[in-house]
């Protein structure tokens, strides 16, 4: 700031001798003169805030802060980025004199984050906190098993001295179409039953962190029991899987190449015992404990 004052009011009026180059001016010559007052720039920041608390939540943070104690405060910004990255973004700009307290509910429990806060006096000088990191804790249900299906294959058998005691199957001789279709059949032929074989075929998405998919299945109880875990690893539809459905089931399995794409899985559970009813339940089960809820129930009577 520049003030221009009149000579005359210094020193109660009285002008003082000045001197130019080594010489005495009368008070004439100076009495008509004016002093520069120049107020120095700003060149402080205002004092550093402090995030006094961040408390991770299921699926967000809970941020709160104590505010910079200038009094030429003009705002605090709340500034993100993840953790190892570079680039902050605001989350939130916040008055002088408005409490400090924020919810981010837009960080992933996926990622470690990095959060400051900035004061800014009305200089436009800042300064900031300490850096803190945190993540918002997983959910304890998330995920979803989306299009659960079954399928049945029968395998036939004619070895009545491997096979004993099994009912006989004839075919009708006007329809291949009888309970759970087995492949190979031929109308008017019988055929001793031999093992069923179911396949279950679903679709997830939210795989990050994923341990595997726990099946859970009933049989001649009733009582639905954790019965094979698959990892993603073992049970993803590749080529080659999604082949041996197509030979196993054949095309009324209403399957297609599509499910070839990394988020569709399945399990083969061999063994099936004619005349019994098997239900099945699948769950994806996460490293750090979350689960998905159970899928939909498949019934199967063999």
């Amino acid at each position: 700031m520049l003030t221009l004052l009149p000579l005359s009011t210094v020193s109660g009026g009285q002008s003082p001798q000045a001197t130019r180059h080594g010489q005495v001016l009368s008070r004439f010559a100076v009495a008509n003169q004016l002093i520069v007052s120049i107020e120095r720039p700003d060149i402080i920041p205002p004092s550093p805030p402090v995030i006094s608390h961040i408390e991770p939540r299921i699926g967000y943070l809970k941020i709160e802060g104590i505010a910079s104690s200038s009094d030429d405060l003009v705002q605090h910004e709340l500034q993100r980025k993840k953790n190892q990255g570079y680039l902050w973004e605001t989350l939130t700009t916040l008055p002088a004199g408005e409490p400090i307290y924020f919810e981010d509910s837009t960080a992933s429990y996926q990622y470690n984050y990095d959060y400051r806060l900035l004061a800014e006096d009305d200089a436009g000088l800042k300064s900031s906190s300490k850096i803190l990191t945190a993540r918002p804790l997983a959910s304890s249900v998330r995920g979803e098993i989306l299009n659960l299906r079954l399928l049945i294959h029968t395998i036939l058998e004619q070895d009545s001295a491997v096979l004993t005691n099994l009912p006989v199957l004839t075919v009708n001789p006007s329809s291949n179409v009888f309970p759970n279709n087995p492949q190979g059949a031929q109308p008017g032929q019988q055929y001793l039953y031999g093992r069923g074989e179911a396949a279950l075929v679903w679709e997830f998405l939210e795989q990050d962190g994923i341990y595997g998919y726990q099946i859970y299945r009933s049989a001649s109880d009733g009582v639905l029991r954790p019965y094979r875990m698959v990892r993603p690893d073992e049970g993803v539809v590749t080529l080659e899987v999604f082949q041996k459905i197509q030979e196993r089931f054949g095309a009324q399995s209403g399957i297609d190449s599509g499910i070839v794409d990394g988020n569709h899985f399945f399990f083969f559970d061999g063994g099936l015992k004619k005349g019994t009813a098997y239900t099945y339940r699948v769950e994806a089960q996460y490293i750090d404990g979350a689960v998905s809820p159970l899928s939909e129930s498949v019934i199967v009577i063999y």
